[in-house]
């Protein structure tokens, strides 16, 4: 059964609901949260992406204030089943990554930065 969110836009006291569509690209889906990563609703800096050699295929991966790591996972078309499948499979190495393996990782993310 899919889930339905709405986006109400408001002005005074008039309001409409803004009209959603499907994503054509995940990667831009990826773009904008690198950006703004308070998208995700939290307050996490993004510390490499899948185009890094040391981030495996991960879309992105964020550290938070806690330094708690998070694997980020964006899907399009996909049940959720299957993303957390995917989400889990890397749970294991990121598990393992030192320090020097994070900062090796988001030297990386920071060069593509720069070069984009």
């Amino acid at each position: 059964m899919p889930i339905e969110f709405g986006l109400w836009r408001t002005d005074g006291d008039e309001y409409s609901r803004v009209p959603s569509g499907k994503l054509d690209d995940e990667s831009r889906l990826e773009e904008l949260v690198k950006k703004d990563p308070n998208l995700l609703g939290r307050n996490i800096l993004i510390t490499g992406s899948k185009s890094g050699q040391r981030a495996k295929q991960l879309d992105l991966l964020g550290i938070d204030a806690e330094d708690d790591l998070h694997i980020i996972k964006l899907k399009r078309d996909r049940t959720p089943r299957d993303v957390i499948a995917q989400a889990l499979d890397y749970a294991p190495w990121v598990r393992t990554l030192t320090h020097d393996d994070l900062t090796e990782i988001y030297s990386e993310f920071d060069d593509d930065r720069e070069h984009n």
